[in-house]
């Protein structure tokens, strides 16, 4: 007799990573240690606990990727400094310019709609750039829009819109 594993993503093309829900009249979990190995390196070896439910015996296990949490920062640590630096960097005396196509006209694109939490999360945003000194107002006349996207922790990330100003920027 076979057990139908219900998959939320049918009928879709995109596969979801996430692991399917397997339905179970008793839930049953134990723990087990084992060791796991990086496939980067052999001496990053760690024990992981491992979680299987005991009426399927499925393993459940998550694994830490030792070698680009311990090894890659702590080899170029001294490239990064401790704390970001307040500010936009000194100007230094390299001066340069974009070039524009002949002709085209600067843009000047309103903003895009958005809800009052967006709005509101957009203006947090800004002015947490403006406080830490990542960004400062502009006097240019070219105006672009910007989009908030979702990240996958379920916060927004700003994105700018520069299809406009790369439409009339001279390709090098």
């Amino acid at each position: 007799m076979e057990e139908k594993i219900p998959n939320s993503n049918h009928g879709n093309e995109k596969k979801d990573e996430r692991p399917t829900p397997i339905g179970c009249k008793e839930e049953k979990i134990k723990e087990v240690s084992k060791i796991v190995e990086s496939p980067k390196k052999e001496d990053d070896i760690e024990v992981k606990n491992e979680l299987t439910l005991e009426s399927h015996e499925l393993p459940m296990l998550i694994v830490k990727n030792l070698y680009f949490e311990e090894k890659f920062p702590k080899e170029y640590e001294d490239v990064f400094p401790e704390e970001t630096p307040h500010g936009l960097p000194p100007i230094r005396g390299i001066e340069h310019q974009i070039d524009f196509v002949p002709g085209a006209t600067i843009p000047n694109r309103p903003a895009y709609m958005s809800d009052p939490d967006e709005t509101k999360e957009l203006q947090r945003q800004v002015s947490e750039l403006l406080e830490k000194g990542y960004v400062r107002e502009s006097m240019s006349p070219c105006a672009i829009p910007v989009i908030l996207v979702p990240k996958k922790d379920e916060t927004l990330r700003m994105r700018v819109d520069c299809r406009a100003i790369n439409n009339i920027t001279v390709s090098v």
